[in-house]
């Protein structure tokens, strides 16, 4: 079997067929609302404050562990709010205790019982959110643990 190479016409052909599938797609990528991200390098990004909500009931394993993670964000502007339903919570001393390790770090702690409705940990939720200072928020439960750079 020999190669024989394609008439002009039918390069042509190859060409027209590839370029309207192109304006094809891109037409169709704009009418459905896609834009590329704008991106300038030249200008970084301001990190925005930010306030993390950590919901607490009773104590676990690595409970210590867990949070100090947070505690330990290069963010820098972040408020940490936990909050439990009782000053008896065994979770209201591990989080003295990280207020006493970290005292540079703006660590809030609200007990509030106030319920909200049938869920323990929305209420909470709800209790700790009226005490947020910064507009962002991010919620994570008490058994995670994040890399330094989390909120970043």
């Amino acid at each position: 079997m020999t190669w024989t190479p394609l008439p002009a016409t039918e390069w042509i052909l190859i060409a027209l067929c590839c370029l309207s599938a192109c304006y094809i797609t891109v037409v169709a990528l704009v009418r459905h609302g896609y834009a590329p991200p704008m991106v300038n390098s030249a200008v970084p990004a301001k990190p925005r404050p930010v306030s993390v909500l950590k919901p607490l009931c009773g104590f676990e394993p690595r409970l210590y562990a867990n949070l100090e993670t947070f505690c330990e964000q290069t963010h820098p502007c972040f408020q940490l709010i936990f909050g439990v339903s009782s000053h008896s919570d065994p979770a209201v001393a591990v989080v003295e205790r990280l207020r006493a390790t970290y005292p540079d770090v703006d660590i809030m702690l609200v007990v509030d019982a106030t319920l909200h409705g049938a869920n323990h940990k929305v209420s909470n939720l709800i209790n700790m959110e009226q005490h947020a200072r910064h507009e962002v928020f991010v919620m994570a439960d008490s058994d995670i643990a994040v890399q330094p750079d989390y909120l970043v």
